[in-house]
């Protein structure tokens, strides 16, 4: 889980717990990548204080297939019913 480390008595900046298990976005993106990039890679970045993006995040499940990466993420993992109902 995550690791809220400290350097010389100051905490660093907390990453939070993601709102949902790490297995449920599975089989479009497996709960190893998201333990290996959000528990692991983005929380390095978070503490250092930097930028990430999640466009490389896809490559532990899908390797070169970005096009079959932005398919499932469309098709399957956006709630486009929730993302319509809370336009302004």
């Amino acid at each position: 889980m995550i690791n809220n480390e400290k350097i010389e008595g100051t905490e660093l900046h907390v990453l939070p717990a993601l709102p949902f298990a790490d297995d449920a976005l599975e089989p479009f993106i497996t709960a190893n990548t998201l333990h290996f990039h959000y528990g692991k890679h983005h929380r390095a970045y978070v503490n250092k204080l930097t930028i990430d993006v999640w466009e490389h995040a896809y490559y532990l499940d899908y390797q070169n297939r970005r096009a079959d990466f932005v398919n499932a993420v469309l098709e399957k993992l956006i709630n486009w019913d929730f993302a319509a109902a809370n336009l302004c």
